[in-house]
């Protein structure tokens, strides 16, 4: 049967609708998509500071009063995304570890320390746990900071970082020297910390002092209990003659 032409006309009216609904549909997930792109790429992308944080990477152990200035003159407002912003407080906070300026706080590094948790590389990784260590040792909290340290030669265990890993092992070390723990401070120094770090002087300079100090303390107290034996069995023979 033919159509009316009313019918007709409803029926083209609801499938014009159809196809304005089909539409509507596809724009709202082709902008949702658009949307999450820019998205993704604000909290990801880096901005023109990236260059500049990898340049401050490869000379921060040899130049690290130039690599703080450099850190300085960067406006953090500018830093795009978790990834740059956790390598910015990681190279400031090993910025100014090395030209001995003491934090006594996570604010600096707890970008790195958010970030490094489940993303980065095992260098990253074992650097963010190492100076977290290093800011628990200048809140003299020894416990916490072995911890990070444990936890920093196991998330870094595959990093090529043979400094940072020395100087772990001769923090831990000076944390056993503090607790009188000889054979763990000597086995730290000797079978860890020396062996990753023997390019570095410095290193090995105050091992081998606190090796010395420990071995010299050792018998210093050895001679001190023998005195105070001698004079007990003195006073014990005089009061003995006495009585």
């Amino acid at each position: 049967n033919a159509l009316s032409p009313l019918r007709k006309a409803d029926f083209e009216k609801n499938r014009l609708t159809l196809q304005k609904i089909k539409i509507c549909k596809c724009m709202k997930h082709y902008i949702s998509i658009i949307i999450l792109a820019i998205f993704l790429f604000s909290c990801n992308g880096h901005s023109k500071h990236w260059e500049t944080l990898s340049q401050v990477e490869s000379y921060i152990e040899e130049k690290p009063d130039s690599a703080l200035v450099t850190l300085e003159q960067i406006d953090l407002s500018e830093l795009s995304g978790k990834e740059e912003k956790a390598k910015y407080a990681l190279l400031y906070s090993m910025a100014l570890d090395k030209n001995f300026i003491d934090k006594t706080d996570f604010e600096l590094l707890q970008p790195a320390i958010d970030y490094y948790e489940d993303n980065g590389s095992a260098t990253d990784k074992l650097r963010t746990c190492y100076y977290q260590g290093r800011i628990y040792q200048n809140l003299g909290n020894d416990a916490l900071a072995m911890e990070s340290f444990v936890k920093a030669i196991s998330e870094g265990d595959a990093s090529d970082d043979v400094l940072t890993k020395a100087r772990i092992y001769f923090a831990q070390s000076n944390i056993y020297y503090s607790l009188y723990e000889w054979d763990n401070f000597i086995e730290t120094v000797l079978i860890r910390a020396i062996p990753k770090g023997l390019k570095v002087n410095f290193i090995l300079s105050a091992s081998i002092y606190r090796m010395a100090t420990a071995f010299f303390s050792f018998w210093a107290a050895l001679i001190k209990i023998y005195s105070y034996f001698r004079l007990y069995t003195f006073m014990s023979i005089y009061v003995k003659n006495s009585c």
